[in-house]
């Protein structure tokens, strides 16, 4: 299957860099490699999603999506290092612009809202955001 190739590839890469730069070797440790194959799925699911919603979705929520892509890449390199706290702050991160990803497609007039420069406007909070998901 294409994607145990892909992750496969790219687990040897991660520890190449993880033993190059930090002498950390992981590839025999299997909680870290279950770590890396957990991880590289979800971006893996992330990307394919990314790409199936492209055409659907308005590009200015998208950037939310393209943004919780960049956290679970960041926080395969920084769990792999055993740096638990940032992982946590990257996982909230996620939580709060997957909310926001899913509050915005069905809101686009209010994503070009947010963007617009006049300090008079609400700012939307996580807590307004989670109400949102919870009664939709």
């Amino acid at each position: 299957m294409y994607s145990d190739l892909y992750i496969s590839d790219e687990k040897k890469i991660l520890n190449t860099y993880l033993v190059r730069v930090y002498n950390l070797d992981l590839a025999e440790s299997k909680v870290s490699q279950d770590f890396l194959n957990s991880n590289l799925n979800n971006i893996i699911s992330l990307k394919l999603w990314r790409e199936q919603l492209r055409e659907m979705i308005p590009e200015g929520p998208s950037k939310y999506l393209d943004e919780i892509i960049s956290n679970f890449n960041q926080l395969t390199l920084l769990g792999a290092l055993g740096f638990g706290i940032p992982c946590y702050m990257l996982l909230r991160r996620s939580a709060e612009n997957l909310l926001a990803f899913l509050y915005y497609i069905d809101h686009p007039i209010e994503y070009y809202k947010k963007q617009n420069p006049d300090e008079t406007r609400n700012h939307n909070k996580i807590g307004d955001l989670q109400i949102y998901i919870e009664e939709y």
